[in-house]
């Protein structure tokens, strides 16, 4: 009967909704949990029964028992799978932090690549510009040995025609004799004319060049091959000519390309000419120089001039001069002197001229009696480096001296630059009527930084000291 029941059940269970399962499964729990307490001692005691007196326990039905136990293992696995799966969360979380700790691992390498990246790239920079200095000194190395091919083949081509030019004038030199001969003897010797014009053959033409390297140097020095040939044809022709033409060719066969061209200049011919047309000049030249004393600097000037006019006929002064007794230390200390005075002097002439020009603009004014004063400034150190180095030189070549003295040239450049900050003050002055206060702040501070300027150059203000600062 039991498992009649537990089947129907089974099957109802089987068949019912899941809600009514679970009412029918507490009802048969609260009933089982009445039978259990129906049966406990305590509740025996609690009617009346003896203490010691315990019922014993009815045996509880194996069907009924499985059959609760059953349901509710079916319950639980009904309720794992209404219940959200949190395996699948905790797997999920995993999987995103594997994700995760992949992805910082991607970031560092990707930045480790890039550091390799930029590494590699400045050392391609470097190696590029390693290969532009080596490609430069190839190109360097290729034009050396283009210049060291073009003079062997200009010297290799100088000794060939040398050669022939020699064999060519020895035969003409015996058609010479033997024309000079053949009147007396054509009756007796007719043959050894024919023989010898027979055994003279033109001379061969030049070889070929061996490689495209020497045909590329050899176009190149046209213009120097040309010239090469004309001078050895002139020599030729000359030769051929002349009754001691042996003599000549040997010469030529000694003689190198360098020296063709040394001897042969058109300005070394003009030094040797003037060494043998102008000595006499020159020998006055040397008189007068070596004897020349002065008084004064104007005397310097104009005997420099006349000297430097004298001197200018020549093709080349130092070329020419070095074949003779010239004072060279004397010529070139009156030069110097002549030249330093001759720039004070002027520099003296456009300070004197100055004059203030109220239609130019200011700063225009102002800039140009800044410059003047810069020149003075150097003109005083000039004089003093001058003082200092040549004094003796000059005393001992009797050249005048007092102009580098302080109360010579440089007296004078300081009354110079007196007049000039006087000019810049009174010019100031008359702007300062024309410009807003703020303005004429900057324009005073400017024109007193000047006149400090200009005291420290002439060290001390000689014409009225206090009279340069009156139109403040």
């Amino acid at each position: 009967m039991s498992s009649l029941l537990f089947s129907s059940y089974n099957f109802e269970a089987a068949v019912v909704d899941p809600s009514k399962v679970m009412k029918q499964e507490l009802q048969s729990r609260a009933r089982v949990v009445s039978r259990s307490t129906k049966d406990s001692p305590r509740a025996e005691a609690d009617k009346g029964s003896p203490p010691m007196l315990k019922p014993r326990p009815k045996p509880t039905d194996v069907y009924t028992n499985s059959s609760t136990s059953l349901n509710l293992a079916k319950r639980s696995l009904h309720f794992n799978k209404l219940r959200p799966g949190t395996n699948k969360a905790k797997e999920l979380e995993s999987r995103l932090d594997e994700s995760e700790r992949m992805v910082v691992e991607l970031h560092k390498e990707v930045a480790g690549l890039k550091a390799e990246v930029d590494k590699l790239k400045v050392r391609n920079v470097e190696l590029e510009s390693e290969n532009k200095r080596l490609h430069q000194h190839l190109v360097a190395a290729e034009a050396k040995n283009i210049n060291k091919s073009i003079v062997l083949e200009l010297v290799q081509q100088n000794s060939k025609n040398a050669k022939e030019l020699e064999i060519h004038g020895s035969n003409t030199c015996k058609s010479h004799s033997l024309a000079q001969v053949q009147p007396k003897l054509v009756n007796k010797m007719p043959i050894p004319s024919i023989l010898t014009s027979k055994a003279l053959p033109p001379p061969p033409p030049p070889p070929p060049p061996h490689n495209d390297l020497g045909r590329i140097a050899v176009s190149k020095p046209s213009a120097l091959v040309q010239l090469y040939h004309s001078l050895n044809k002139r020599d030729g022709k000359q030769g051929s000519l002349s009754n001691g033409c042996s003599s000549s060719l040997s010469s030529n066969v000694h003689s190198g390309i360098v020296g063709e061209l040394q001897h042969r200049s058109a300005h070394l011919l003009a030094i040797k000419a003037d060494v043998e047309t102008k000595g006499q000049l020159i020998k006055h030249l040397i008189e007068k120089v070596q004897s020349s004393s002065f008084s004064n600097m104007e005397d310097v000037l104009s005997f420099v001039d006349w000297l430097d006019g004298q001197l200018s006929t020549l093709a080349d002064e130092r070329a020419v001069l070095k074949h003779f007794d010239w004072p060279e230390k004397k010529a070139d200390a009156l030069r110097e002197a002549a030249v330093e005075f001759r720039d004070l002097k002027q520099l003296e002439a456009q300070v004197s001229s100055l004059k203030d020009d109220p239609s130019l603009p200011c700063e225009t004014t102002l800039k140009k009696i800044s410059n003047l004063l810069d020149k003075l400034e150097r003109g005083v150190d000039q004089v003093i480096k001058l003082r200092n180095s040549n004094m003796v030189l000059y005393r001992e070549f009797k050249i005048p001296t007092d102009w580098l003295l302080d109360s010579g040239m440089v007296c004078k450049m300081k009354q110079l630059s007196v007049k000039l900050a006087r000019c810049y003050l009174s010019r100031v002055s008359i702007e300062l009527e024309s410009f807003r206060e703020s303005a004429q702040e900057a324009l005073l501070f400017q024109g007193v930084r000047f006149a400090y300027r200009a005291h420290q150059a002439s060290s001390y203000l000689i014409l009225r000291p206090h009279s340069s600062h009156e139109h403040m």
